[in-house]
């Protein structure tokens, strides 16, 4: 039914208990139906330490990294929805997914990792000071940044902004992963 609607991207909504299964069953159809997978886990939003690293590990799993390389044009890894509220600095984040790009990457994955803004995927602030570092971090370059416009109506213009244009003068692949702010005033 989504394919229907002329979509050409499906986020996998997925926590740490889905069936590997059922998920590479997932990205299959979803991709049959010519739209690009983008799986990630549910389980860290709004959380860190733990949460985070229990997605991060959800990923090392063999059958699962086949499955998303076999089909690596067609597939980008979410590793976390939203993780972390607003208390997470700019050293956590960096440290955080630092190692998280790490274990991917010496897992197997060669995809496009996406990585959502802390605080509940609206600090995109902290997106545009720590993206290149983690971008220069990655040794495939191939990090997207993704930003969740729950913005007020007074922020969420300016932030449209710094989606768009800032992110664009420092070289950041950025998107507005979801989110339902004002688009006019």
């Amino acid at each position: 039914e989504i394919n229907k609607t002329g979509a050409n991207t499906l986020r996998l909504v997925l926590d740490t208990a889905t069936d590997k299964r059922d998920l590479i069953k997932l990205i299959e159809t979803t991709l049959a139906h010519n739209m690009i997978a983008i799986p990630e886990c549910h389980d860290a939003t709004g959380k860190w330490g733990k949460a985070l690293q229990a997605c991060v590990d959800f990923w090392n799993d063999p059958r699962l990294i086949d499955t998303i390389q076999d089909n690596k044009a067609w597939t980008i890894v979410n590793i976390a929805n939203e993780a972390g509220d607003h208390s997470i600095t700019d050293d956590d984040f960096i440290a955080s997914y630092s190692k998280a790009i790490t274990q991917l990457r010496d897992w197997g994955y060669t995809v496009p990792i996406m990585i959502d803004a802390a605080g509940w995927g609206q600090n995109i602030d902290q997106l545009l000071r720590v993206g290149k570092t983690l971008l220069d971090h990655d040794p495939l370059h191939n990090v997207i940044f993704s930003a969740h416009s729950y913005w007020s109506t007074e922020d969420a213009i300016k932030n449209y902004y710094k989606a768009s244009k800032e992110a664009k003068a420092k070289r950041l692949p950025m998107i507005i992963g979801e989110g339902p702010s004002v688009t006019r005033v």
